[in-house]
């Protein structure tokens, strides 16, 4: 999820990255890039939801760009009256919107590279999760997900906010549970000035979800505000986490032969009858 601020001239403009001096200085010296792209995951389902889910981002994400009023309707935001230069926006002050809000914006992105970004990440590990929990248990995990994620970010921000990342992590989370193990396949590009390298690198998945996780709490302990929605993808990640968690020590969703869960791979191993 990106955090909104609070005054927006249009919004389209409200999440690029020329809108961060910061990060566009940091680009210009040198930059790493880490991009997953592929889960080596066994699908037995073709994950028809997670590609619905895709398309409606998509198509809600673009009529948010083309039209100001489905924007902040969708994003939950109102205007304060104060007027001037810049038309002054807020969340809605009624919060039993909030859970309705924090669905709807997660369909909404602001701007390209964000809505690119969250794309990517939920065809990488949403397809993988829509195969094991199936259609209708996919989609109550992720559009309650993204409620509670949203929730989260309200309540400790008091800011709009817009994107799916929120249920992303959640997502995220439920493949760290069913698929500790499992390869990530990350592309990565570096450059500097004029140096510019890439290639390609596997990391079971355990390693790449707690990373990601791990950097958010970072940014949150450090204050760190560049527009990024960290408490909406802790928000995310902590209830999707549990559930699948659930899931897994209930039995509801099992692995496969080839599959070992996070509870299965820190499981305490039995000891030998011939142990002294």
């Amino acid at each position: 999820m990106s955090q909104l601020p609070c005054e927006l001239p249009r919004p389209i403009d409200t999440a690029g990255i020329e809108s961060y001096p910061k990060i566009r200085q940091g680009l210009d010296r040198g930059e790493t890039m880490l991009i997953p792209y592929q889960v080596d995951v066994m699908k037995w389902r073709t994950p028809w939801v997670n590609y619905a889910l895709l398309a409606l981002i998509v198509l809600i994400s673009l009529w948010g760009f083309s039209d100001a009023d489905v924007f902040y309707t969708l994003a939950g935001m109102e205007e304060t009256g104060l007027g001037g230069l810049w038309s002054d926006y807020r969340l809605t002050e009624s919060i039993l919107l909030w859970p309705v809000v924090a669905i709807s914006s997660s369909f909404l992105h602001g701007g390209i590279l964000h809505l690119a970004g969250n794309l990517l990440f939920l065809w990488v590990f949403g397809n993988a999760i829509n195969s094991k929990f199936g259609h209708l248990g996919y989609v109550l995990f992720y559009l309650s997900m993204a409620m509670l994620a949203g929730l989260t970010h309200y309540n400790l921000t008091g800011s709009p906010g817009v994107g799916a990342s929120g249920a992303i992590y959640a997502v995220m989370a439920a493949f760290l549970v069913f698929y500790p193990l499992n390869d990530v396949r990350i592309a990565y590009f570096f450059w500097w000035f004029l140096v510019f390298r890439w290639g390609k690198f596997e990391l079971a998945g355990i390693f790449v979800v707690v990373a990601y996780v791990l950097w958010d709490l970072l940014m949150i302990w450090f204050g760190a505000d560049i527009g990024v929605g960290h408490w909406a993808h802790v928000g995310g990640f902590a209830p999707g986490f549990s559930v699948a968690l659930l899931l897994a020590m209930l039995k509801v969703i099992q692995p496969t032969e080839d599959e070992k869960t996070l509870l299965q791979l820190f499981a305490p191993r039995p000891r030998s009858a011939y142990y002294r």
